[in-house]
């Protein structure tokens, strides 16, 4: 019977590794070292400037009349309209302050 167990893949007794060494194991395959970066890239790549024109933002507010939640986006200016709120039909409209 220790021959098939043996042809099974079971380790023998002699044959098994004691506490120090599977512990010695566990810490070498738990704390690789990290891999070097490059220096001075930092990871990041190629940096272009964007007009600001191009920038979208989106903002959120709630209607004035009815606590209902109204999103938009852009950069509106005073006396623009931002929304039409989508329960009480009010046009929102930026104000100057």
């Amino acid at each position: 019977m220790s021959k098939r167990a043996s042809l099974l893949g079971r380790s023998r007794p002699s044959e098994k590794l004691t506490r120090e060494e599977v512990a010695a194991l566990d810490k070498a395959i738990l704390s690789p070292e990290p891999p070097a970066k490059p220096p001075g890239n930092k990871g990041n790549g190629p940096q272009r400037m964007v007009p600001k024109d191009l920038l979208t933002f989106r903002w959120s507010l709630e209607c004035p009349g009815c606590d209902f939640k109204v999103t938009g986006d852009g950069q509106p200016h005073p006396g623009q309209r931002l929304a039409r709120c989508g329960r009480c039909k009010e046009v929102l409209v930026r104000g100057d302050g």
